[in-house]
């Protein structure tokens, strides 16, 4: 597997973990496991980056062990991690307005 590959593998499990455990999309998936098991192991699992990243760079790396050098392999984890690269770049040019308190100060 190229060393490109590589770079664009580790960003794509980058962008799935974020996409799991804090994504706005996924928010509804999230909160149906902590209603149906409660805050126990999963629901710890499914809001846990660290956690999750373990469990789904597994499961990526041993797909990109066998189709790291495929061009849509390559085209897959471009797209994560160009969306990932995206998301930051976004929060870092228009951060988010300062929350107030109740009083608008």
């Amino acid at each position: 597997m190229s060393t490109l590959a590589v770079i664009l593998t580790i960003g794509l499990i980058a962008r799935l973990t974020r996409l799991v455990t804090v994504d706005q999309i996924t928010h509804w998936a999230r909160q149906r496991i902590v209603v149906r098991f409660g805050f126990g192991n999963l629901a710890y699992l499914v809001t846990c980056p660290w956690c999750m990243s373990v469990w789904l760079g597994s499961g990526v790396a041993v797909a990109a062990y066998w189709w790291g050098d495929t061009r849509w392999w390559l085209m897959v984890a471009l797209a994560g991690t160009a969306s990932l690269v995206t998301g930051w770049a976004a929060n870092w040019l228009d951060p988010a307005p300062a929350s107030t308190d109740e009083d608008g100060k």
